[in-house]
């Protein structure tokens, strides 16, 4: 597969031309972390929401009308961020960057060779999870990102077999039956990533108290 990530136009426009047999063979090179020999016992536990398909304008905090976001504006502590943007409106795209930590246009595709923010919290010493509340085999997402330094990984389809990249399995089962269990058993310190789509309000209200 070739290693130039452009746009999201530029991505489609090399997706037409993979051949089935090169997109069966997806490979990737991605760098070593070496793991760390500080003491673990005593990081803070660590929640990583992807609000996919979440828009700032239906944010309370940022001034939306409804009260969406209630915890978050109790919260003094919270910045909120005026001024970031996403590599892509795309899913495929934008997730795996969030994950990765890269920003701006990849015309080398050296997002093959970065490693994840898994990588990086399991050479840290801690458990890390990502649960995803859609089908994560398209567009090769969770071959790359799930490794051997995923500890746990879930995704829609365990849920709902019909789950695809514009229907996730259901948002609020997700949360109460998949994540806040995982976490419930957890020791610390734990990395727990989540991608979801709109009840990630729910989750942004529910971890600034649990989390």
């Amino acid at each position: 597969m070739s290693n130039f990530q452009h746009s999201a136009m530029a991505f489609y426009s090399i997706l037409l031309q993979i051949t089935k047999e090169q997109a069966l063979e997806f490979k990737y090179d991605k760098a070593f972390v070496v793991k760390s020999q500080l003491p673990a016992h005593d990081l803070p536990n660590i929640v990583y929401i992807v609000g996919e398909s979440l828009v700032l304008s239906h944010m309370g905090v940022y001034g939306y009308v409804r009260d969406t976001t209630p915890k978050l504006q109790q919260n003094k502590q919270l910045i909120a961020y005026d001024n970031a943007l996403s590599i892509s409106t795309h899913t495929r795209l934008s997730v795996p960057y969030m994950l990765v930590g890269m920003e701006g246009i990849d015309p080398l595709g050296k997002f093959y060779q970065t490693p994840s923010i898994f990588n990086y919290a399991k050479a840290r010493g801690y458990n890390t999870a990502f649960i995803s509340a859609q089908d994560t085999s398209w567009g090769h997402i969770k071959e790359l990102l799930v490794d051997n330094d995923v500890d746990y990984f879930w995704d829609g389809v365990s849920m709902n077999k019909n789950t695809s990249v514009h229907k996730g399995a259901d948002d609020m089962r997700v949360l109460k039956e998949v994540a806040l269990p995982y976490i419930k058993q957890q020791t610390k310190p734990f990395f727990i990533s989540i991608a979801n789509g709109w009840f990630a309000l729910s989750l942004f209200n529910t971890f600034n108290q649990t989390a």
